[in-house]
């Protein structure tokens, strides 16, 4: 965990910084650079994102061509976090950063590419370009509980560790299209799961079918084989889509839309045995397959 602290008293770290990144805007801001974490270079299009200590978001950018970027007017305070993600990269990002008054923080990233050879990929894509869709996936901790991964914290463990398990982007609509990756799987079931923040308030009492006619589609592989593909089911009320269930060599359907009131707690989801990828299955056990 990053602790940042910004003293005002420091006039020549502003000098230096107005020559890389650009004219200061009086207020609290959050600037820096990205960079490719293997090659150093600047990193374009990568979007950051400062989020206060309640989880509210309050600015976000995308970089330019030398990797830089300027959330700007922030408010003041502790406890904030600052996200980094870019397609086809696994996030990163500075957690307890203080803001004071009248001052710029100053943060560079570095973001390491999705490694060539991945146990699970889960990739999410949509039509509708109004909705605001998220990936949610939990599995087993390392130790006792459940992680969950989803915008608020996009990898499992946090930190400067190599994550388990991660998602490489919370797309808002520009390219309508998100990936979970597991890296390394544990013993017990990952749960995945869509959930439409734009329909955050829909229930049975406020019913919408916004997601299930999203044209939402999820694609499955392992090792970089395709396996399967859902397509949302069509005229459902929900706004959440539990997908699938992985355990250990094996996927399960699930494929049923319907609400979940609070994103940020991770969800038990019921499979449909009868749809086991029976032919990973035979592979594995062949003729011992029990009917």
């Amino acid at each position: 965990m990053k602790r940042i602290t910004v003293v005002a008293a420091i006039a020549a770290l502003f000098l230096l910084a107005s020559c890389e990144i650009g004219t200061i805007v009086t207020g609290q801001d959050i600037a820096g650079r990205v960079y490719h974490a293997e090659t150093s270079d600047f990193l374009e299009d990568a979007t950051v994102k400062a989020y206060d200590s309640s989880g509210y978001l309050m600015a976000t950018d995308a970089t330019d061509y030398l990797g830089r970027y300027r959330l700007q007017n922030l408010a003041t305070g502790y406890g904030n976090r600052v996200s980094f993600e870019k397609a086809g990269f696994m996030p990163a990002e500075f957690s307890d950063v203080t803001i004071f008054d009248n001052n710029t923080v100053y943060l560079d990233a570095s973001l390491s590419p999705v490694p060539e050879s991945t146990l699970w990929q889960i990739q999410l894509t949509w039509a509708d370009a109004s909705l605001d869709l998220d990936t949610h996936l939990t599995g087993p901790m390392a130790s006792f509980g459940r992680f969950h991964v989803y915008p608020a914290a996009m990898k499992y463990p946090s930190g400067d560790t190599v994550p388990e398990v991660f998602i490489d982007i919370d797309d808002r609509g520009a390219y309508r299209e998100e990936n979970a990756y597991i890296l390394t799987q544990r013993s017990g079931e990952y749960r995945y799961y869509v959930h439409n923040y734009s329909a955050l308030d829909a229930s049975t009492s406020y019913p919408s079918s916004a997601l299930s006619s999203s044209g939402a589609t999820v694609r499955l592989y392992r090792d970089g084989v395709f396996q399967g593909q859902y397509s949302i089911p069509a005229g459902k009320g929900g706004n959440c889509w539990n997908v699938l269930t992985i355990s250990g060599g094996f996927y399960f359907t699930v494929n049923t839309v319907d609400y979940w009131s609070d994103p940020t707690q991770p969800r038990s989801l019921s499979s449909q045995p009868a749809k086991v990828d029976t032919e990973r299955l035979k592979a594995v056990i062949g003729a011992k397959l029990v009917r």
